[in-house]
């Protein structure tokens, strides 16, 4: 497989959880909108599913401003720590990963899925009492 127009080969995608509880359907629409751009400049992609950089109190609606000079500042987490305590999220949070692995766990315009974007190390060596 050659280079994509602009010389990528793979393109990571961070997902967001709100998103997905908002409009499950229409997540999955844009998501497959999106392969179908990237496939079309021979582009593959990695879909994040989860994601615990930066903001942790991911909603939908208007986002916090950029802080200049600061890498993706504006990022949200997916899917914050607020639910990921939440036992009684969890169904939810299984149903989710369960409904994108079922629509786009053998789609060959995905190269590789990634269920945890592992960003806090520091917080996961303190909580296994390894720090």
């Amino acid at each position: 497989m050659g280079k994509g127009l602009l010389g990528a080969l793979l393109v990571l995608i961070l997902l967001t959880a709100v998103s997905a509880a908002a409009d499950a359907a229409g997540f999955k629409k844009r998501i497959d909108t999106f392969l179908k751009i990237a496939d079309s400049h021979r582009i593959r992609t990695l879909l994040v599913i989860f994601d615990d950089c930066w903001n942790d109190d991911p909603a939908i609606g208007p986002q916090p401003d950029p802080v200049p000079g600061v890498h993706n500042s504006g990022w949200l987490q997916s899917p914050g720590t607020k639910i990921v305590n939440d036992r009684k999220e969890w169904p939810r949070l299984e149903r989710y990963v369960k409904d994108l692995i079922g629509t786009f766990g053998r789609d060959e315009r995905v190269l590789f899925r990634d269920l945890h974007n592992p960003a806090e190390i520091e917080l996961i060596l303190e909580l296994t009492g390894k720090k």
